[in-house]
């Protein structure tokens, strides 16, 4: 009886010892991942100021920028534009270029009339493969 009972309370040491090693591993693998991530951001950061040194022209520095998104991120579409005061220019993009007269478009979208009175940028973004964007009416996006 004393013999099964060291034996149950060793199992039970063991079962301890073997949660609180998961535990900490997983803390650690959560670690990494987090410093996985900002070492990425640091890189792209890193590219974009590469290519802002870079001597090309302004065209030519958005587009170089727009393919270090694509590529870094895994951008399926990915458009960059500007807003000249009447409507949006395309400056670089993935996207059919039959597609840009929506883009030129992007003034009259809700989401994006906030962004010119303010100055500030715009970004938008779909995770989801069925989800379509407001934008994406005349079936521009489905990414």
């Amino acid at each position: 009886m004393e013999v099964e009972l060291i034996v149950m309370v060793v199992l039970i040491a063991i079962v301890i010892a073997l949660v609180v090693y998961n535990i900490i591993i997983s803390k650690r693998i959560k670690n990494f991942k987090n410093l996985n991530q900002k070492v990425t951001s640091l890189n792209v950061l890193q590219d974009f100021m590469s290519t802002i040194g870079e001597v090309q022209s302004v065209d030519e520095k958005i587009e170089k920028i727009n393919e270090i998104l694509i590529e870094q991120y895994a951008i399926k579409y990915s458009t960059i534009v500007a807003f000249n005061g009447a409507e949006y220019v395309v400056k670089a993009s993935n996207v059919d270029q039959k597609h840009w007269d929506t883009l030129r478009s992007l003034q009259d979208e809700d989401i994006f009339k906030d962004s010119i009175t303010t100055a500030q940028p715009k970004y938008v973004t779909v995770n989801n493969e069925r989800r379509k964007t407001s934008i994406s009416k005349n079936g521009i996006w489905t990414s």
